[in-house]
């Protein structure tokens, strides 16, 4: 396991080192920014800026859509970048070769190649969504609706 860990880390901190990844990161925040100008534009629209009613309405509807968008979206984006450093960066530069030279079998070669894609990916896809949905939610949401919407988790479990 702890060989598995050492291609992992490696892996990771290739990805770390480059600049796509930050610019993947401030993508991620741009799209944020961008449903949060959706939501502000449509509760400050006509029929919406007098009807607190409406508002709670689609508050609870747009919250509930963007929590469970934002973490599959965000995870398939950082999942891109570091499947890339983790296999295609290795083979271009012949690191693949060297490495399968090792005392190291090829299924730990590949364990440790997909931990360092899921790893880093679902968490910081949770991490990053959790905060947009704070931020949405805090900043944006209460002020129009008076109350913290928590996103119904009936919709992950339907009966």
């Amino acid at each position: 396991m702890n060989k598995i860990w050492i291609i992992s880390r490696k892996d990771i901190s290739d990805a770390f080192r480059s600049r796509s990844t930050y610019v993947f990161l401030l993508v991620m925040l741009v799209l944020t920014f961008i449903y949060i100008s959706i939501y502000t534009g449509t509760v400050n629209s006509d029929p919406y800026k007098n009807n607190p009613a409406l508002i709670a309405d689609y508050s609870h509807k747009y919250i509930n859509t963007l929590a469970y968008l934002f973490p599959l979206m965000f995870s398939n984006f950082i999942c891109s970048i570091f499947a890339n450093y983790a296999v295609i960066v290795d083979k271009a530069k012949r690191n693949i070769e060297s490495l399968m030279a090792t005392p190291v079998s090829i299924k730990q070669i590949w364990m440790g190649k997909s931990l360092a894609v899921t790893v880093p990916s679902v968490g910081m896809g949770i991490g990053i969504s959790v905060i947009s949905y704070l931020v949405l939610d805090i900043g944006f949401v209460m002020p129009n609706t008076h109350s913290f919407i928590i996103p119904a988790l009936s919709r992950l479990f339907p009966r």
